[in-house]
C-alpha cells in the first residue's frame, strides 16, 4: 500500500493550529481529507476558552455526552459527526451564540454534510456567560442540503418540533460553570 499525503491549507488562529491535509491511497484507489489540530503556544481548545473551536468541541460535546445515554464519542477530526448514540445514530454537534443584529440568529454550519442522522444545535446567549437558550435535535434530511442553518427568535417556530427540553442542558452547563 502506497499513501501519498499532501498538505492543502494551514490556518493559525493563535490558540490552535489547523493542517488540511489529502491523502490518496494507491492500492484502493481512495482520496480521503483530514484536518489535524494541533496547540499553539497559547493553550489548548480544551484550556482557552477564546478558541472558535471551544464552543463546538468542548462545551457542546460535553452536553451531548450528558444528554445521550451510551454515546461512543468520535475522535476531533472525525469527517461528518461527533458522537454514535446508543441506537447507532450519528449525531454532529453544533452551537452557537446569538449574533447581534436585525434579527438576532443563532447560525449552525452545517456544510452539507449528508453522513450524520441528526444535528444537535445548541443556542447560547453570549460566549462570556454561556448560558443556553434552545437546544434542538433536527433530523439531518431537514438541513443537510444547506451550508448553514439560521434560527432566530422570529424562526422559532418553524424549528419548535425538533426543540428538546433545556434542564439536562442547564444542569450540565452550571455543573461546568462550577454552580
Amino acid at each position: 500500500m502506497t499513501q501519498v499525503n499532501k498538505n492543502l491549507h494551514t490556518i493559525n488562529n493563535e490558540d490552535i493550529i489547523t493542517t488540511t491535509y489529502c491523502s490518496y491511497n494507491t492500492s484502493s484507489n481512495s482520496i480521503k481529507i483530514y484536518n489535524n489540530f494541533r496547540k499553539s503556544s497559547k493553550g489548548t481548545i480544551r484550556t482557552n476558552k477564546n478558541c472558535g473551536m471551544y464552543l463546538g468541541c468542548i462545551i457542546a460535546e460535553q452536553v451531548l455526552s450528558h444528554l445521550f445515554k451510551n454515546t461512543e464519542r468520535m475522535s476531533i477530526c472525525n469527517p461528518g459527526y461527533d458522537f454514535i448514540c446508543g441506537k447507532g445514530y450519528k449525531i454532529d454537534c453544533k452551537s452557537s451564540c446569538m449574533i447581534k443584529g436585525k434579527y438576532n440568529p443563532w447560525k449552525f454550519d452545517i456544510n452539507r454534510n449528508k453522513i450524520a442522522d441528526f444535528f444537535l444545535c445548541l443556542a447560547f446567549d453570549n460566549r462570556q456567560d454561556l448560558n443556553p437558550l434552545h437546544i434542538w435535535l433536527i433530523p439531518g434530511n431537514v438541513v443537510n442540503n444547506q451550508f448553514c442553518a439560521s434560527i432566530s427568535e422570529s424562526t422559532l417556530e418553524k424549528w419548535s418540533e425538533y426543540e428538546q427540553p433545556l434542564n439536562k442542558v442547564l444542569m450540565c452547563c452550571n455543573m461546568m460553570k462550577g454552580i
